[in-house]
């Protein structure tokens, strides 16, 4: 039987974490960086272990069980949708104009799946050193 480690939840609940502190991928944090806004795709929140990615929400039950604080996870956003727009001292500091939109982040396969299909109905069949049937999920009813 493994045994869970408290250090990390003790931590947490001794306030050692920050308010206002969100865990991310580092995907999520580079989109954090240029629009403020802290989201992440289902797709990456399914990595996670706590979230549903059919209602595109984190598990409370589980989040509790593991202590750890739903403030602590960021809002999981439809994939492909808009995050915001660049921020204006981050577009200036790049040498973009500001406002340029900026999507969720997601993962390359992910990515490479919104590329190829002409809408969101489709499927595609996705082969290389490892083999992939994708289509996307239906809304939660």
């Amino acid at each position: 039987m493994c045994k869970r480690s408290s250090s990390w939840q003790s931590r947490i609940h001794e306030g050692a974490v920050p308010q206002g502190v969100t865990a991310l991928t580092i995907h999520d944090l580079l989109v954090a960086k240029l629009t403020g806004e802290r989201l992440t795709d289902p797709t990456d929140a399914a990595g996670w272990g706590v979230a549903d990615v059919i209602a595109q929400c984190w598990l409370p039950g589980v989040t509790e069980l593991l202590g750890v604080s739903p403030g602590l996870l960021p809002d999981i956003a439809p994939t492909g949708s808009r995050a915001g727009c660049v921020r204006a001292e981050v577009a200036a500091t790049l040498g973009l104009p500001a406002g340029v939109p900026v999507a969720v982040a997601l993962g390359d396969n992910q990515a490479s799946f919104l590329g190829c299909v002409p809408d969101a109905s489709s499927g595609m069949l996705l082969t290389s050193n490892f083999f992939r049937a994708q289509r996307v999920a239906p809304k939660a009813r």
